[in-house]
């Protein structure tokens, strides 16, 4: 599966880390939270230290243009309907969990990857929320996701050996060394 256009469902610390690593890799990334302002925010972050980095000489301003020219910000959950993979990083509350789940397997794409970035909440109680439990994973991002290398990969009860492996593609791709882990 060939990764482009990704959903970051969460714009907390986390979540603008993620969009922030998948536009740094090349991709489009969409950081959407329950308003248009909690994820304007996340992107006014992310451009905020990308600027630390420039006056450090670490990138150039227009690698940090490229970079945010990549990333958009939504209020809602539409962007799924585009998305190649979604990547959950919202609350850690099971509740809302689950409805942001129903909510992404109502809208995007059948063939599209619902992850999560939780660490503590079952994988497999979020993709009964689904009718595609088979796609959806656990992709766990080390804080900060932009330097830490490890993500881990946990299947819930009936994900796919298929998205596994989609999972851990995407980890490579964003440069990540993936850990399949068990449930």
């Amino acid at each position: 599966m060939d990764i482009k256009k990704v959903v970051v469902v969460g714009a907390g610390t986390m979540g603008g880390g993620i969009a922030q690593l998948c536009a740094q890799q090349g991709l489009q990334a969409t950081i959407t939270d329950i308003n248009q302002a909690l994820s304007d925010k996340a992107k006014a972050r992310i451009e905020a230290g990308l600027s630390g980095r420039v006056e450090k000489g670490k990138i150039t301003d227009a690698v940090k243009t490229d970079v945010l020219s990549r990333i958009a910000t939504a209020g809602n959950l539409s962007p799924a309907s585009e998305a190649d993979i979604v990547i959950e990083s919202a609350i850690e509350d099971l509740n809302i969990k689950k409805s942001i789940f129903a909510q992404l397997d109502e809208l995007a794409p059948p063939d599209t990857v619902l992850a999560t970035n939780t660490t503590s909440l079952s994988i497999s109680t979020m993709a009964a929320a689904t009718r595609r439990p088979d796609k959806v994973v656990q992709m766990h991002f080390f804080n900060p996701p932009v330097i830490m290398k490890l993500v881990e990969i946990m299947p819930g009860r009936k994900t796919s050996k298929a998205t596994l492996e989609i999972a851990a593609s995407f980890a490579r791709q964003l440069g990540k060394d993936p850990v399949i882990c068990k449930n």
